[in-house]
């Protein structure tokens, strides 16, 4: 439905107002989420360990039916697989 809208205006309008009522849309979503009010988080002091959590990629690298098994360099013009 909704491309068969879009064909017609296309048809109708053109393509330039079509794009400029797009991106007029998404302006309008980017202003609503600016306006959202956010509860203030308190939370108890800081940890010293701060930044990313690295126990997924621990657990990936661990997990040989989780790794990735080929090496996305080329190796004497192909590609291999590190699994033989």
């Amino acid at each position: 439905m909704g491309t068969a809208i879009a064909g017609v205006l296309i048809a109708t309008v053109g393509a330039t107002l079509c794009l400029y009522l797009n991106a007029v849309s998404f302006l309008a979503v980017v202003v609503a989420m600016q306006l959202m009010r956010r509860p203030v988080q308190r939370g108890g002091p800081l940890t010293a360990r701060q930044g990313p959590d690295p126990s997924g990629l621990r657990y990936a690298l661990g997990h040989p039916e989780v790794r990735c098994r080929w090496r996305p360099w080329p190796s004497s013009g192909r590609w291999r697989s590190t699994s033989r």
